[in-house]
């Protein structure tokens, strides 16, 4: 591949990868709005279908993003090899740092949906 077609492709990685955080971002919004507002008066088999939703939704645009921003860390590592200043300094796939976050906040909006209709009591 010619740097153009690399850069093309890292863009296109880049581009598609925010495109899948974004709809992470809808929808744990989404999920959230809900458990704030119906999330106490949900019965046990919503909730499950709600959270269930949530959680596949949620796991395929993770994927999606951990994936394409993976596609254009590998591609700016081969165009590394010709321009060495473009390598990022800190040595870590920015795709793991962002599956962590989106894992994180999964496992946030879980907790936030348990919390409201578990409310203690004091």
């Amino acid at each position: 591949m010619s740097e153009a077609e690399l850069l093309e492709h890292y863009w296109n990685a880049q581009e598609m990868g925010i495109d899948s955080f974004l709809a992470y971002i809808t929808i744990l919004s989404g999920y959230l709005v809900v458990a704030f507002i119906v999330g106490e008066r949900l019965s046990k088999p919503q909730t499950l279908i709600v959270t269930t939703g949530f959680i596949i939704f949620t796991c395929f645009t993770t994927w999606g993003a951990a994936t394409f921003f993976n596609a254009a860390y590998a591609t700016v590592i081969k165009l590394g090899l010709t321009h060495p200043e473009i390598i990022p300094s800190f040595g870590i796939n920015p795709a793991f740092v962002g599956l962590v976050c989106m894992v994180g906040g999964q496992i946030a909006g879980c907790k936030f949906m348990w919390d409201i209709r578990h409310p203690k009591t004091q």
